[in-house]
């Protein structure tokens, strides 16, 4: 807020806050009538950016509030004029200081911060196997990518060409293969919990 004591045709800064640029509807001018000659009068602010374009603003309760078409530039220069029927009342211009601000309207979206590389991995290996309850049917048809992989490449180990294994062999395969999972899912999280110590 900008406050101003008006006395007359004298318009002077009373107190101001530090002030920066391209702020909108944000910056508050309060003026404080002093003498009579501005009773009953229509008042207004003519504000003018660092471009010299002037802009005319209603002075309602004695305050106006700006937007950023004044607050682009290093400065802006108020003042004052009331009128009837009769009359017109003017003031001194002031010239006020504007802070460089960051804002611009070109501004880059920056994605919000995402998960680190390790717990993206964690979560899609957990998302294929749950390595505390284990629960997937391990044979040749498995749905399950890794449990697959793993279950295929242990037939094809112990495989004799032409040679059909029985239902005991299979679930012998399974279990071993629910052991390889575990084994290479806790020796790979080992590995990255360990990486760069």
């Amino acid at each position: 807020m900008i406050e101003f004591d008006v006395n007359n045709q004298k318009l002077e800064i009373l107190e101001s806050s530090y002030l920066a640029n391209k702020s909108h509807n944000y910056l508050e001018l309060k003026f404080n009538f002093r003498t009579d000659d501005w009773l009953d009068k229509t008042i207004y602010c003519l504000a003018q950016s660092s471009k010299r374009e002037t802009y005319q603003f209603a002075v309602v309760d004695d305050t106006v509030i700006l937007p950023a078409t004044i607050l682009k530039g290093k400065h802006f220069k108020i003042s004052l004029y009331g009128h009837d029927e009769e009359h017109r009342i003017t003031t001194n211009q002031i010239r006020i200081k504007l802070a460089e601000s960051g804002f611009t309207r070109s501004i880059t979206p920056v994605e919000p911060v995402g998960k680190d590389v390790f717990t993206v991995i964690f979560e899609m290996l957990d998302s294929k196997l749950n390595i505390d309850d284990v629960d997937v049917i391990l044979d040749e048809n498995s749905t399950n990518p890794i449990a697959n992989c793993i279950v295929t490449n242990k037939l094809n180990t112990k495989s004799d060409i032409g040679h059909t294994h029985t239902s005991n062999e299979v679930t012998g395969i399974n279990e071993v293969a629910e052991i390889e999972i575990k084994k290479a899912y806790r020796v790979l999280k080992t590995k990255i919990l360990t990486y760069g110590e």
